[in-house]
């Protein structure tokens, strides 16, 4: 999950790159400027909301190890 998570950030910012490129040279764009724009906007909702899972990741991987350690791989 953080490396699907992680990857999705560096789309997302692909994506918000290239459309703030388009937004400031219109005439090559392929889109209108209102898709840019929303494409920018999903960006900032990722980047706000769903890249920051990130961490709870990170807590588990680090401090969760014990639970699955102490399991017996025979008994499964």
């Amino acid at each position: 999950m953080m490396m699907g998570t992680m990857i999705g950030a560096g789309e997302m910012a692909k994506a918000c790159m290239h459309a703030k490129q388009a937004l400031n040279d219109p005439d090559n764009a392929m889109f209108s400027p209102d898709f840019y724009r929303r494409k920018i906007e999903t960006a900032k909702v990722y980047f706000d909301y769903v890249l920051p899972q990130v961490n709870s990741y990170t807590t588990r991987i680090l401090e969760g190890a014990d639970a699955i350690l102490s399991i017996d791989p025979y008994e499964i």
